[in-house]
């Protein structure tokens, strides 16, 4: 059973409430990270999405939920760019 999110971060990427990211609310996140580490304008593309949903999404369930989440940010705080 995965728990609902209950970071600030993800509660505020978390656009329709229901407690996990689905792949666009990913996206979000993620072109957010990639402008903060890699430079303003940097986005992510679709491909990279893919794979980070692949790699976290332990379930398969199409959504990333806060212990999916965790258990790859908690390697490095940039890990979701790398997953």
């Amino acid at each position: 059973m995965t728990s609902t999110l209950n970071s600030p971060l993800l509660v505020q990427v978390d656009s329709n409430g229901n407690g996990s990211l689905d792949s666009r609310e990913i996206e979000v996140l993620l072109n957010s990270l990639a402008g903060d580490t890699l430079g303003e304008g940097r986005r992510v593309s679709k491909a990279e999405i893919r794979n980070v949903m692949e790699k976290v999404d332990s379930n398969k369930d199409r959504r990333i939920a806060f212990d999916e989440f965790i258990r790859v940010s908690a390697r490095c705080p940039h890990a979701m760019l790398q997953a």
